[in-house]
């Protein structure tokens, strides 16, 4: 039976970038309605009625805000790697596990943000022959990435 290495993920990070990006949303749809609003008084005068924009931004905000739950995401992931599977737990009510061997690995994609630059993390997209795993917020990506590799080359020789 061969070990399995359970890899780090950057909980903190990934949650304080969740937050950041909703509310980033949210002030931008602020600052439209009060822009659309400044134009409307502007090209219509005292007949411009602000109930239709707000409604048109109510919708948008509660669809942002439907998104909280990402901010918790990062902390209900575990990733293992052995010689031979990567493995992906993930879910905070509904849980799923996602695993791949990695004797067929086509390709792998990293995807690091502002944040995760600065913090040494990232999210890992590996391919397959028809799958693939996404490994979300893994710290140290890159070596991560080069472990996969040489795990692939080994495989294949």
């Amino acid at each position: 039976m061969v070990d399995k290495d359970k890899l780090d993920v950057a909980t903190h990070p990934a949650a304080l970038e969740a937050v950041a990006d909703i509310l980033l949303q949210l002030i931008g749809l602020s600052l439209m309605y009060f822009i659309f609003n400044e134009i409307g008084k502007n090209l219509i005068g005292n007949d411009f009625s602000p109930d239709m924009l707000l409604s048109l931004v109510v919708l948008p905000a509660i669809l942002v805000l439907k998104s909280c739950g990402k901010i918790l995401e990062p902390y209900f992931v575990e990733v293992f790697l052995d010689n031979e599977t990567l493995s992906v737990k993930q879910g905070i009510l509904t849980t799923f596990e996602d695993s791949l061997s990695l004797k067929t690995v086509e390709n792998i994609e990293v995807t690091t943000t502002l944040l995760g630059k600065l913090r040494n993390y990232a999210t890992i997209r590996v391919f397959a022959y028809g799958a693939w795993v996404t490994i979300p917020n893994v710290k140290n990506a890159q070596n991560i990435k080069l472990r996969i590799e040489d795990i692939v080359k080994k495989s294949k020789s």
